[in-house]
């Protein structure tokens, strides 16, 4: 079996050693028959992010560097799963705010128990979440939103902590037009709608505060930009209906 694993990254060059290091510790640990492949999608950093990820790579083959000049997370995860060729794509944020002890299960549930997409989730029972307040209101509020507008079943779709099967990068991503942060929302209703299998694995997640690192998450402005790409995707979707999966 063939897995690939995406980390998307812009100006990273405080955490991402730190995380290739903890991520291909986890591949080699859980998936030692496996043949795997962590490739760094960079879209745009102007830090020393490239620098450290090929100094790293040149020592472990497994471990690939991708630039891209578009700056926009869905345009990095696409462009790194389009790459490889694999029986299961996974992406997670760079930042590893899910931790990895929930990756075997991810992996197994479209290597093994014949999910088309399995994604980490803050509200499955058996979670555990450390959030401040702003942003686990946030969270439930996009929850809310996507239920009324879109019709979403699972509790937790912004997560970024996601794997997806060959078939759906070949048949679905193509109909994915977001390319930043609403991309995997946007392939989590699609393949709802579509009528692929989709599972929820409960995970620990922590929001990581590294000193001189800046989030990459505004509240307030993702939150209106999120509402937006929802009501936009309302409207796509209301003009043409998704394929089918091709058995």
């Amino acid at each position: 079996m063939r897995l690939c694993v995406v980390l998307p990254a812009l100006n990273e060059e405080r955490i991402i050693a730190g995380s290739c290091q903890q991520v291909m510790a986890s591949l080699s640990a859980h998936f030692p028959a496996w043949e795997w492949q962590l490739m760094v999608v960079d879209n745009g950093s102007t830090d020393r992010t490239a620098e450290i990820v090929r100094a790293l790579a040149a020592k472990e083959p497994r471990l690939q560097y991708l630039r891209l000049s578009q700056i926009g997370k869905g345009y990095a995860i696409v462009a790194g799963w389009r790459a490889v060729s694999a029986d299961v794509y996974v992406f997670m944020d760079a930042d590893l705010a899910t931790d990895l002890s929930a990756l075997p299960a991810l992996v197994s549930a479209v290597s093994s128990e014949g999910y088309d997409v399995a994604i980490g989730s803050r509200y499955a029972p058996g979670a555990v979440v450390e959030r401040d307040l702003l942003r686990r209101t946030a969270s439930r509020g996009y929850q809310w939103v996507l239920k009324l507008l879109l019709a979403v079943h699972v509790a937790d779709a912004p997560c970024g902590f996601k794997a997806v099967s060959r078939r759906v990068r070949d048949q679905l991503l193509p109909q994915v037009e977001n390319g930043a942060w609403f991309f995997d929302t946007e392939l989590l209703v699609r393949a709802e709608r579509a009528g692929y299998r989709v599972k929820e694995i409960p995970v620990r997640w922590r929001e990581i505060i590294t000193p001189g690192r800046s989030s990459k998450v505004k509240i307030w402005s993702l939150s209106v930009g999120y509402l937006r790409s929802v009501l936009a995707l309302r409207r796509r979707l209301r003009h043409g209906r998704p394929e089918m999966p091709q058995k």
